[in-house]
């Protein structure tokens, strides 16, 4: 900035702002020795407000920190100084003052120490009603001096033009969820423009702003979009700008409303009745499923695999009549579509027409698993049959083997049911078979194939004590054996004996006989082969423990 000597003063007019730096400038020539630093770091808003466009000296280390200008969209600022205190001085006194002046200037700064240096100080000045662009001089007790510019931003740019475009469609009413178009103009100053969320719209949305005079000339084009809120009634929307610097203009209320209606059909419950004694479809059977619909214009039935009496009129009570073949359970089928015209609102319902043309199938399993045991007044095994479709009553199913114990119980759902069957010692042993299965469905179609699980086997019993008489070798078990590699025996509380395929005469062993004590690996009676150990029982107390494992 050229400086003015005071003679040129009389040549030259210079402005306000002129004048003040000649001024600051002459006073840092005619002043002593500086004996501590002053320097401008910030300018900021005191409370609201923005203060950008910050101009720094170039080449500080760290960089951006001494400030020379500063743009405000507040009239109320907070200079901040960095001060050094002197040799002469342990603290310095920075007075502030400002062109165009402050009233009730000059400011004596606050000055707050730096913990880690005695020397140095934060200096505050608060300026407020700033109006106009301002220079801002500061002077230190140490001759230090420093100055910076407050650039008055002007208010926020202004949208004043803002118009809703046209409902979607036909609709006469629009809802949540719709989206709407709108079109107005922004101040040429205005960089940003956005819809607030309340009224007709559902949330801030960002518009998009043209390029300058391309509304018109001073005027940039706004346009975008928004979505449509949840309220109701005659509703507009609420627009707003700002400038480069960040400063918002006014907000602004749209030149006209829409209409928002939240209004949607309703469809009641869905009720389907089956004929009688089913609940589901065979062959070319029908169905009615009843509903109630309210709040429509229009209103279609759609199926799939079903064909729907007069599928576009309203009814509350609809025939639906197979027209396909299978399997369908608990999947949807049957849909109710209605919209009403106003707002384009659309409702729909659905629900699952059980079909079941096809013979069901089941798995057979039971547990424990393995052989099935018994014991003299029976061992009870759960038998599960998981049909491939859910039934209309319980099963029945033939077993070979066993006595069914009370009746078959429902699982978790009607494909799953299960029963006990009691293995007895005097019931077949060995491999069996379950049969003449007879499965219903919800249709009534009778199925009886087993896909798996049909064989199953008997054998095995829990440990048992058996008494020998006096002087025999060889005793009831009271059942068969079915597998004598899984037979074990022992003299009851002592010694383990090793199974024998034969009856030679073996220390500590034994084997499987028939009625007659001829080696037989299936027979029914448990054989000593330790002829000297059985012929020591004189009393008919000795006892052998056996078993055979599952």
């Amino acid at each position: 900035m050229k400086i003015f000597q005071s003679t040129e003063l009389s040549r030259h007019p210079i402005s306000e702002f002129e004048a003040a730096t000649k001024f600051y400038v002459d006073n840092q020539v005619t002043q002593g020795a500086i004996v501590g630093g002053l320097f401008f770091t910030n300018i900021a808003p005191t409370s609201a407000g923005i203060v950008g466009s910050k101009t720094y000296v170039a080449g500080t280390t760290p960089a951006n920190l001494v400030i020379t200008q500063g743009t405000t969209d507040t009239g109320n600022v907070t200079v901040t100084l960095f001060a050094e205190g002197g040799s002469a001085f342990y603290s310095p006194t920075v007075t502030v003052t400002t062109v165009p002046a402050q009233a009730g200037g000059p400011i004596i700064a606050t000055l707050t120490e730096d913990p880690n240096d005695k020397r140095t100080y934060i200096a505050t000045a608060a300026l407020t009603g700033i109006t106009a662009d301002t220079v801002v001089n500061a002077s230190s007790s140490t001759n230090a001096t420093a100055t910076a510019t407050i650039i008055r931003a002007a208010a926020g740019p202004a949208i004043d033009v803002l118009t809703i475009g046209a409902y979607p469609g036909a609709q006469t009413e629009v809802k949540a969820g719709d989206t709407l178009s709108v079109s107005g103009r922004i101040a040429n100053t205005g960089t940003y423009a956005e819809i607030i969320a309340g009224g007709a719209a559902a949330g801030l949305t960002v518009l998009t702003v043209g390029a300058p005079d391309s509304f018109s000339t001073g005027f940039r084009s706004v346009t975008g979009n928004f979505t449509v809120g949840g309220g109701a009634g005659a509703l507009g929307v609420s627009v707003r700008g700002r400038n480069a610097l960040g400063t918002f203009g006014n907000t602004f209320a749209s030149t006209n409303t829409v209409i928002l209606n939240q209004t949607f059909p309703t469809i009641g419950a869905r009720t389907i009745t089956y004929p009688a004694t089913q609940s589901g479809l065979k062959g070319t059977e029908t169905a009615t499923v009843a509903s109630t619909v309210t709040n429509f214009d229009t209103i279609s039935y759609t199926a799939t695999g079903l064909t729907v009496t007069a599928p576009t009129s309203y009814s509350s009570s609809k025939t639906v009549t197979l027209s396909s073949t299978g399997y369908v359970f608990n999947t949807n089928n049957y849909t109710i579509t209605a919209t009403r015209a106003a707002n384009a609102a659309t409702s729909t319902a659905s629900s699952a027409v059980t079909i079941a043309t096809t013979a069901p199938t089941a798995e057979i399993t039971y547990t424990p698993a393995g052989r099935m045991a018994s014991s003299p007044g029976g061992v009870n095994h759960t038998v599960t049959i998981t049909a491939s479709q859910r039934l209309n009553n319980a099963p029945s199913l033939v077993a070979s083997s066993g006595t069914w114990q009370g009746l078959w119980t429902v699982g978790a759902n009607s494909s799953i049911w299960t029963r006990v069957l009691r293995i007895a010692d005097g019931d077949p042993k060995g491999a069996q078979t379950f049969n003449t299965l007879v499965l219903t469905n919800l249709a009534n179609v009778a199925g009886s194939v087993i896909t798996s699980g049909a064989a199953y086997t008997v054998g095995g019993f829990a440990t048992r004590t058996i008494t020998f008489p006096a002087f025999a070798r060889f005793a009831a078990i009271g059942t068969n054996v079915v597998d004598i590699t899984k037979v074990t025996a022992s003299y009851t509380g002592a010694s383990v004996l090793a199974r024998q395929t034969s009856t030679v005469d073996v220390f500590q062993g034994f084997t499987i006989v028939n009625s007659a004590g001829v080696y037989d690996p299936a027979g029914g009676f448990l054989f000593i082969s330790d002829a000297a150990f059985a012929g020591s029982n004189t009393t008919g107390t000795l006892q052998l423990d056996i078993a055979e494992a599952a």
